[in-house]
């Protein structure tokens, strides 16, 4: 993504609600649990030095500098140790993947951001037992790099909980394929793969494939790398879409939580277009290529919807592989370029 959408004073607007306006009952945002965790990290590096430091002093009988750092230093040692093996771990797991690439830089800088939180409770508690000035002055100094991985941190997770994706799901994590030829499938992955990181000229995402095919996860992992890049989308099952283009105005909160509206989003993810429900009932049903063109048709003279329609990146999910080219045939009579129409298959 080459545009920021988040200013700084969003971001950190955005971590001092968290902390003092969120909602126990709507449960905890990401950039909410991001916080915790990392003053979790801190707190466990602090404290256990400090009890281990403790129990030193009443053993020894001294508080002797050397054995302090010792005691320091084979702590950091382990925490270090621990957060590169789980690297380790995490990176041979989603190698065995073979769809999508693993973001090895992401939980690179996962892991050094926990290690540093160690670090710094570590070292706090160290010089706690040295000069308490020197403490604080080194509490204080170690803001400004607390400062800058908060504001990399909470951006992302607020562009991400700004989507409301059901759950978060990364790319390197789908296992299902697109084709049996290996080729094939490796293609259509990184075109998939280009489009959720908005590097493509694909504009309309289709994804076909029966019901259990995890085409709603594959449509999860869109969004969560779309929003990881800080990119604004908006997600949907097809009818909350629907009611959508009825109304002018969206709500400014839902369940409390700020959200990318989607006219303000750049990429929709819309899922359930087709939920696959045709073949278990005998009668004309509402999830055929007609009923959407209709709805979309009807829906979009409102409000200017259909111009803000064409001019987004979307990714539809729909259970009829039966009927592909109707479906595709929908959106080209309804206005996108048939060469930015992409469609994928999971089988």
């Amino acid at each position: 993504m080459s545009k920021n959408v988040l200013s700084i004073p969003d971001v950190f607007k955005q971590a001092v609600s968290d902390w003092f306006g969120k909602d126990v009952q709507s449960g905890y945002t990401l950039s909410y649990m991001w916080m915790a965790n990392e003053l979790g990290h801190f707190a466990l590096g602090f404290i256990i030095n400090f009890v281990i430091a403790w129990i030193y002093i009443l053993i020894s009988g001294s508080a002797s500098i050397t054995g302090l750092i010792w005691i320091a230093s084979i702590q950091a040692v382990f925490w270090f140790l621990k957060e590169m093996g789980d690297y380790i771990v995490e990176f041979f797991q989603a190698k065995k993947q073979e769809n999508f690439p693993i973001d090895r830089g992401d939980i690179a800088k996962d892991a050094l951001t926990a290690i540093y939180f160690f670090c710094c409770g570590i070292a706090v508690s160290f010089l706690s037992f040295y000069n308490l000035k020197i403490t604080l002055l080194v509490y204080f100094l170690s803001f400004i790099p607390t400062l800058l991985l908060a504001y990399y941190w909470i951006y992302r997770k607020t562009c991400f909980q700004r989507v409301l994706l059901p759950y978060q799901y990364r790319l390197s994590d789908f296992q299902k394929k697109f084709s049996s030829d290996e080729i094939i499938n490796k293609e259509i992955c990184e075109k998939i793969d280009h489009f959720s990181k908005d590097n493509s000229d694909i504009q309309v995402l289709l994804i076909f494939g029966e019901g259990g095919s995890q085409k709603s996860r594959l449509a999860a992992g869109i969004g969560t790398e779309w929003s990881f890049s800080k990119g604004t989308a908006s997600f949907f099952t097809f009818f909350q879409f629907l009611q959508g283009l009825s109304y002018e105005k969206q709500l400014d909160k839902f369940n409390g939580q700020l959200y990318w509206k989607w006219k303000d989003a750049k990429l929709l993810i819309i899922d359930d277009v087709n939920p696959g429900i045709q073949k278990l009932i005998d009668s004309p049903c509402i999830d055929q290529p007609d009923f959407l063109k209709n709805c979309l048709n009807d829906l979009g003279n409102l409000w200017d919807n259909k111009s803000q329609i064409l001019s987004k990146k979307s990714v539809w999910i729909i259970s009829d592989t039966q009927n592909q080219l109707k479906w595709v045939e929908v959106f080209e009579n309804y206005g996108f370029e048939k060469n930015r129409i992409f469609s994928a298959t999971i089988i």
